[in-house]
């Protein structure tokens, strides 16, 4: 994760990473990552999700 955040920052001009995360992983896998959720979690494929932001 750390490595594809690093080529994102040096090879875009994006500002920012949005995805959708499984709720499980939001703290311990992505939080982690430096992540924040950005608004209340929702269902997608049966599984619960939130979406992410990760400013770059």
């Amino acid at each position: 994760m750390r490595e594809a955040i690093g080529w994102v920052r040096e090879n875009t001009e994006a500002r920012q990473l949005v995805i959708s995360a499984q709720s499980y992983l939001k703290d311990s896998y992505y939080g982690a990552a430096g992540f924040i959720q950005v608004g209340e979690p929702y269902t997608e494929a049966g599984i619960e999700h939130v979406e992410m932001l990760l400013n770059l």
